[in-house]
């Protein structure tokens, strides 16, 4: 198991499998739904990419940490618990999948590993839409960290359009693409996988090699933890800590009547932007974010917690330069503006 005091412990998954199963924006759906707590079901007929998958999307929560149901290879028999009401990532074995139907809540997100489908329940609760501006920046990152891996498991080239699962493609290349992708999807369950070679592994794992450089799938992780760095770079504004007298004081060291340890929901809503309100509404409310108040307010300095503080802390520094440097040009630009040249004093030439 990874050490304990490391912030983020998933750092040997294979990244890779992810990426070549869904595209960037299928990811995101998914990412998206699991941060509103929503219930998901992922199916493949290959069981190690399930397992693989499950760890890798709940990596990408960091800094909440999943607290629901979380079976990443559902028996047969307990195929029934896909119609409790509550947040779940479960999953299942293909040849399961029309029994599981029978069962499955109406409110489930169904992807399907194999063929880069995301399949919306019925009666699924609105997922409220991320800010434009935090999806655009992500999936332009994505994109360019790993928006490769997906087209090259299927040999498909930058230019070729697999939207719709490959619909828009000329009938030749979807052919190729398809037949790549299956022959390469059956070996995953195979005890000795060729793409597993001693060459590779730093391809494969999320780690680092002797250059010291950031790998792109620590940059994968940081592309989302820069989500909730943004979107919750204020929170700390809106901290009650008891104190020993019975006051609490929040973060700055005010002292209000609050009544006990906790977040001031109403006030962190109300300094946000506008288009931030709606999507920042829903994620406060989860169970992952008290738990993450919880443990911010009682955890004694944990390591998770103080490395997504300090993450906070260089983004609104460079906030502040930007700022600063924005004005300091402003102020140049109206002082050139402002400058009047004087006439020459150099007497003129006789004609």
């Amino acid at each position: 198991s990874p050490p304990d005091n490391q912030p983020i412990a998933w750092v040997s998954l294979p990244f890779a499998d992810l990426f070549e199963c869904l595209d960037i924006k299928s990811i995101i759906q998914v990412w998206h739904a699991l941060a509103l707590e929503r219930q998901v079901l992922l199916v493949s007929t290959q069981k190690t990419l399930l397992t693989t998958a499950a760890e890798i999307l709940v990596s990408l929560l960091f800094p909440m940490k999943w607290s629901h149901a979380y079976i990443p290879l559902l028996p047969k028999f307990l195929i029934s618990i896909l119609s409790a009401p509550m947040p779940y990532i479960c999953g299942i074995d293909k040849i399961y999948l029309n029994e599981a139907f029978l069962h499955l809540s109406d409110e489930c997100i169904v992807v399907d590993l194999d063929c880069n489908h995301v399949m919306v329940g019925p009666n699924t609760p609105e997922l409220l839409p991320l800010p434009r501006e935090f999806e655009k920046k992500l999936f332009s990152k994505l994109n360019l960290l790993a928006g490769m891996v997906f087209r090259e498991a299927r040999s498909l080239a930058k230019e070729h359009d697999f939207s719709d699962r490959g619909q828009h493609l000329p009938a030749h290349v979807k052919a190729t693409a398809d037949a790549m992708w299956e022959s390469k999807l059956c070996l995953w369950d195979e005890a000795f996988r060729l793409s597993f070679t001693p060459e590779h592994e730093n391809d494969i794992l999320n780690g680092h090699d002797d250059t010291n450089e950031q790998s792109k799938w620590d940059a994968v992780q940081e592309a989302f933890m820069t989500v909730y760095v943004e979107l919750l770079s204020s929170y700390r504004q809106c901290l009650v800590f008891p104190s020993k007298d019975g006051q609490s004081t929040n973060e700055v060291g005010s002292i209000g009547s609050y009544g006990g340890a906790g977040f001031r929901s109403k006030e962190f809503i109300k300094i946000q932007k506008f288009d931030r309100r709606n999507f920042l509404k829903e994620l406060i409310k989860t169970q992952m974010f008290d738990e993450f108040v919880t443990k911010r307010l009682y955890g004694s300095g944990a390591p998770d917690v103080a490395f997504f503080d300090r993450a906070i802390d260089n983004y609104l520094k460079k906030q502040r330069f930007s700022m600063d440097r924005s004005y300091h040009a402003e102020s140049n630009n109206e002082e050139k503006d402002h400058h009047i040249t004087r006439p020459s004093s150099r007497p003129s030439s006789a004609p």
